[in-house]
């Protein structure tokens, strides 16, 4: 079994020694969409507290004010008795 730092020297040589500029330009876009995939995702924790994920979806809530206008809005005409049942 090749170990990490070999194959890193195999793919570096590899590279060096190509003339194929297609290949390289492309090898290129997919090493930055790599990258911008490891922005993207992090790693999943064992444990994750409710702060914690808050922390990391930058979750802002909502004010009082606007999620009573936002009720409002919404025109619901059965009692929340009946909405549970539905539940």
């Amino acid at each position: 079994m090749i170990n990490l730092e070999t194959k890193k020297y195999q793919l570096i040589s590899r590279i060096m020694s190509s003339e194929d500029e297609v290949m390289l330009s492309e090898l290129e876009k997919f090493m930055n969409k790599i990258s911008v995939h490891s922005q993207i995702f992090i790693p999943i924790k064992k444990e994750l507290s409710i702060d914690e994920m808050i922390k990391n979806q930058r979750f802002k809530g909502i004010d009082e004010k606007t999620f009573y206008k936002l009720a409002d809005d919404v025109n619901v005409e059965e009692s929340l008795e009946e909405l549970l049942k539905l539940a």
